[in-house]
């Protein structure tokens, strides 16, 4: 009923795609599993993952079905100075990532709309790296027929 892939490709597209001219120092990744890379990590880290998708009837008719498809974005900075350095890079790239999906809320038109967004946050530190980590945790709940 709805090819998940094409709506992280979508979004992936868009946030690389969105204010090209400004130098990203962050990376981007589909599908990969949690970044465990201090040198990615430094730079920053946003990783697309498909969430779920809830289907309810809608009508009858060509479209019966309203689904709800979730994005999960797991945003990651860090910081080897303190953890206000690390949390001023986090919110630098939560700005951009929903900045990103506000300029298209249709996600390249592979969703109707997107219905709501949610952060949650998360920090740590590693005694043996010597470095502040914190995620974003940012769902995308979007709405589509099928």
């Amino acid at each position: 009923m709805i090819n998940f892939t094409n709506i992280t490709k979508a979004i992936e597209t868009l946030i690389k795609e969105y204010d090209s001219d400004n130098d990203k120092e962050y990376h981007i990744t589909r599908n990969k599993k949690q970044n465990m890379d201090d040198s990615i990590a430094v730079d920053g880290w946003v990783g697309i993952y498909r969430d779920s998708i809830d289907y309810s009837t809608h009508s009858s008719g060509a479209n019966p079905w309203l689904a709800e498809p979730k994005l999960r974005l797991e945003i990651q900075s860090a910081s080897m100075e303190s953890e206000e350095d690390c949390e001023e890079k986090l919110e630098v790239i939560v700005d951009h990532v929903l900045n990103a999906v506000q300029s298209d809320r249709t996600i390249g038109g592979t969703v109707l709309m997107v219905t709501a967004l949610e952060i949650d946050y998360d920090d740590n530190y590693s005694e043996q790296m010597q470095t502040f980590y914190q995620f974003a945790t940012l769902t995308i709940t979007t709405e589509v027929k099928a």
